[in-house]
C-alpha cells in the first residue's frame, strides 16, 4: 500500500481502506478459530490497547520520552469507578457521559472470536428477528486517529451482527495516542524510536520463532504487520478529523489535552 497514494486521497477513501484491512483480520481470525476446532489461545486484539499503553510506557522508561504518550476519554462512569481509575491512569484519563453508539460495519470493529460453539451460536441467534443492541456486555474502544474501534468484550456477538448487517453497538472509550506519533514510525517490522542513542524496537504482539528456522531469525506475524499499516495509517489522518464519527469527535475534542487539528 502507498504511502504517496493514500495521501492524495479524501479522508472517506482512507477509510475504505482501514475498513478492508479490518474485514480481513477479522475474518482471517475467526475462520482459523473454526477451522481448528478449538478454543483460541489468546483473544490477540482485545489486548491491543492495552499493549499500545505498554508501549507508551516502554518508551518512556528506556528513552526517557514523556509519560503522556496516551489518553483515555471513558464514558458513563459511576463516582467510584472514576475515582479507581483516576488512581490507575494518574492524568491520563478524562470522563464524558452519554457513550456514542453507532451502527454496526459504520465505524470499522476489531473483535477475536475465540471459542467455535460461541461463533457458530451467535451467527444463528444473532437476526433480524434478534438484533444486536448496545449493553454492558460489550465494550470497545476507539483508537484515535487510527479510525477503528477495537472489542474488548462481546466479540462473538459483534462478529455476528457485523455478518447480518444489522444492529448496533457503543463505545466504552477513546483511546488517544496521537502524540506517539511524534516518537515511533513503523518500519514494516517493529516500531522504532525516532530519537534514541540505542537501536531498539518494539512490538503490539509477541514474535514467533519457527521451529524450522535454525538461524533463530524472528517470524513477525501477519497481526503485527497489518497493525503497524493501521498505525501509519493514522498518522495521515491526524489532521483529517473528519474520518472521525461526529459524535466520537465532538466528545473526544472536549478533552483539555486535544489540540484543535483545524487551528494551524
Amino acid at each position: 500500500m502507498q504511502r504517496k497514494y493514500l495521501i492524495l486521497k479524501n479522508p472517506e477513501t482512507i477509510q475504505k481502506y482501514i475498513n478492508a484491512i479490518i474485514i480481513k483480520l477479522n475474518i482471517n481470525n475467526a475462520l482459523n478459530v473454526l477451522e481448528e476446532d478449538s478454543q483460541a489461545a489468546d483473544n490477540i486484539y482485545n489486548d491491543l490497547p492495552g499493549n499500545i499503553e505498554k508501549l507508551c510506557k516502554n518508551l518512556e522508561k528506556f528513552d526517557g520520552m514523556s509519560s503522556k504518550l496516551y489518553k483515555y476519554v471513558h464514558f458513563n462512569l459511576g463516582k467510584e469507578s472514576i475515582k479507581i481509575y483516576k488512581k490507575v491512569y494518574e492524568g491520563q484519563i478524562e470522563f464524558a457521559k452519554n457513550a456514542p453508539n453507532f451502527r454496526i460495519n459504520s465505524i470499522p470493529l476489531l473483535v477475536s472470536p475465540w471459542r467455535p460453539s460461541r461463533i457458530t451460536k451467535n451467527i444463528s441467534d444473532i437476526n433480524t428477528n434478534n438484533m444486536l443492541h448496545p449493553c454492558e456486555n460489550m465494550r470497545n474502544t476507539y483508537i484515535y486517529p487510527l479510525g477503528f474501534s477495537v472489542a474488548t468484550n462481546g466479540n462473538h456477538s459483534q462478529l455476528s451482527a457485523m455478518l447480518q448487517n444489522e444492529g448496533n453497538s457503543s463505545i466504552e472509550r477513546v483511546l488517544d495516542i496521537s502524540k506517539l506519533y511524534e516518537c515511533i514510525d513503523f518500519d514494516g517490522e517493529s516500531y522504532k524510536p525516532k530519537e534514541s542513542n540505542v537501536d531498539r524496537q518494539f512490538y503490539m504482539f509477541s514474535p514467533e520463532r519457527p521451529l524450522h528456522d535454525f538461524n533463530h531469525e524472528y517470524k513477525y506475524s501477519e497481526e503485527e504487520f497489518y497493525i503497524g499499516v493501521l498505525y501509519e495509517i493514522g498518522r495521515l489522518l491526524l489532521k483529517k478529523p473528519s474520518v472521525c464519527p461526529d459524535n466520537i469527535y465532538k466528545q473526544h475534542a472536549n478533552c483539555s489535552w486535544i489540540s484543535d487539528p483545524n487551528a494551524s
